[in-house]
């Protein structure tokens, strides 16, 4: 039997095509295996959306070359095909663009010529091979976050035992780290590409303009993922508020279709961009009194107005922040999480201190942000101000400085709110 191999960097859309590609493998006699050595076929899913990703993308490939028969098929998809083509054609290596659902280019490939499939009943999870000791560094960065989210589950398991004995709902901070996040989620890829054109963005030359899932075909993904138990959906998409845009419809229609389902799930939604949320406040609002969309990611990218016009990204930063505030005092149930992008060209200190003044645990719950980097095709690559590196290096560090003193102000908020219902529940058990 044939074996084969799957490695994916980058984001969650990477990780679900890495699944996809598992489960076609698998339906079509493929066996997988960790050992790169002993596989027939290894696929390397890379990314290129900033400099050192692709770096990365680029090294596990010469590492995966060094451990592969000479006979194998080592394939490289995901998102640096399209962006450094003349890169990859000097490595003579095996590609195609990604786009998710479609496994035809990999089928052909490899000399697929007969088969079935259903990719509505396929990669709704996201692909975490184990770490063996044929991978580089193990105990690397993923090897470390997995152990930080496995000790958050043991946390909440434990956590949870005293709840059950108070009778008390658990906070849900817990609940959406831990099953959001540690893989016990249920994922529906609802759209390709992307609605806008940020200067700085060189994904959008590989995905192209949107292009939306058929409402009935989400909404079978969805019925699936309720039939087999799971509570928690994440819509996933490169611009899950452009959805629609293609086809006169949009991500306000699709929500009250999924609502009306009435279905016991809990739904996220990933890449939400701020522009959607701030221009159409009304029917935001309308879908979060259902109670259940429980977190919403709401790229913000910068604390300044002016790097935001650079960047083209067609909101300020009061507008963002007074719909958040607004949102969250009437559901506070709902997450909402963020990302900068540190580094910008063009960014003074002036802006990265009104980056860092956004920083506020009212407005979101999680952030995440990562250093700019020139990308090739992009308007900013071809800007002349550029940040100088050694500075880029100096505001990271500031940032992780700030996003800890963030968390930390976030959990004993938490904490002070898990303490005093715990507080109010003894008194009624006890006097």
């Amino acid at each position: 039997m044939l074996q084969a191999h799957i490695y994916s960097l980058g984001c969650t859309e990477n990780l679900l095509d890495a699944q996809l590609y598992h489960d076609f493998l698998q339906q079509n006699g493929y066996l997988m295996t960790e050992v790169i050595a002993d596989a027939d076929v290894v696929i390397l899913v890379t990314c290129g959306v900033t400099s050192y990703l692709a770096n990365e993308s680029m090294d596990k490939y010469s590492f995966l070359r060094s451990k592969v028969k000479e006979e194998s098929r080592l394939i490289i998809c995901g998102c640096l095909p399209a962006i450094e083509r003349e890169r990859l054609d000097e490595t003579g290596a095996l590609t195609f663009k990604s786009s998710h659902g479609d496994v035809t280019k990999l089928a052909e490939i490899l000399g697929i010529t007969d088969f079935s499939w259903d990719d509505s009943a396929v990669g709704h999870q996201l692909y975490f091979p184990s770490v063996s000791q044929d991978q580089p560094n193990p105990q690397g960065a993923v090897a470390t976050a997995t152990r930080k989210l496995k000790t958050l589950v043991a946390l909440e398991r434990e956590m949870e035992n005293v709840y059950s004995e108070l009778e008390m709902e658990r906070p849900m901070y817990f609940r959406r780290i831990t099953e959001e996040v540690y893989k016990e989620a249920y994922f529906v890829h609802v759209a390709r590409g992307c609605g806008g054109a940020c200067s700085f963005c060189a994904v959008r030359f590989v995905k192209g303009k949107i292009k939306s899932k058929p409402i009935a075909q989400i909404v079978k993904e969805i019925m699936r993922g309720a039939e087999e138990g799971y509570t928690e959906i994440v819509l996933a998409g490169d611009d899950v508020g452009s959805y629609g845009k293609d086809m006169d419809s949009d991500f306000y229609e699709l929500m009250k279709e999924l609502l009306a389902l009435d279905l016991p799930v809990n739904y996220s939604v990933r890449n939400f961009e701020p522009f959607w949320m701030v221009n159409h406040l009304d029917k935001m609002e309308g879908l979060l009194a259902d109670g259940r969309i429980a977190s919403i990611c709401v790229p913000l990218q910068s604390g300044s107005n002016r790097v935001l016009e650079r960047m083209k990204r067609h909101y300020t930063l009061e507008q963002v922040l007074q719909a958040v505030e607004y949102l969250k005092e009437k559901y506070p149930h709902v997450l909402f999480s963020t990302h900068y992008m540190i580094g910008f060209p063009g960014e003074t200190e002036e802006d990265f201190n009104l980056t860092l003044n956004s920083l506020t645990c009212d407005y979101f719950d999680f952030i995440r942000y990562s250093m700019y980097t020139d990308r090739p095709r992009t308007e900013s690559s071809k800007m002349t101000d550029k940040v100088t590196v050694v500075e880029k290096l100096r505001r990271m560090k500031i940032m992780d400085e700030y996003s800890y003193k963030f968390f930390e102000e976030k959990h004993k908020k938490m904490t002070q709110s898990w303490i005093s219902a715990l507080n109010r529940r003894m008194e009624e058990i006890f006097y």
